[in-house]
Parts: C-alpha cells; structure tokens; sequence
C-alpha cells in the first residue's frame, strides 16, 4: 500500500507503527520519539526520547469502567 502525502511540506511528524504495538515519531530535524509498552500486560505506555521517559500512559481498564493516568516528566516539557 503507498499513501500519497498532498502537503508534504506541512509534515511536523511522521509515526511509524510497529507490527507488535508502539512505534517511533521522527521529526524532519532528525530527533525521535519512541512509543513503547511499559509493562507485560500492555497497560502502561510510555513515549520515550533515547532511553529518557517523556510521557507516560497508564490504563486501568474494569468490568464496567475504563480508566487511566497520565503523567508527564520534566523532561517531556
């Protein structure tokens, strides 16, 4: 599959998926950010830049309800 890009020089960011969850987002500056599972049971997220912790994602997921957390480091800032 091939995806046409109409404004490609409006582009902030590109994602690129991973087969197995995650991904990184790379910047046309050259740096990227890397989106990564946290944890064995794919609850906690975390976007990472190097081995630095950005931003991270926490799920709590109940019968009823669906949850979560989000907590921003001072490097993700």
């Amino acid at each position: 599959m091939r995806r046409c890009d109409p404004f490609p020089r409006l582009r902030l960011a590109v994602f690129h998926l991973r087969w197995v969850g995650g991904g990184a987002l790379e910047f046309p500056d050259g740096h990227a950010a890397r989106l990564s599972s946290a944890n064995f049971w794919q609850s906690e997220w975390v976007w990472q830049e190097g081995e630095k912790p950005l931003v991270w994602f926490k799920g709590r997921h109940g019968l009823v309800k669906a949850r979560g957390a989000v907590e921003i480091q001072a490097e993700g800032v």
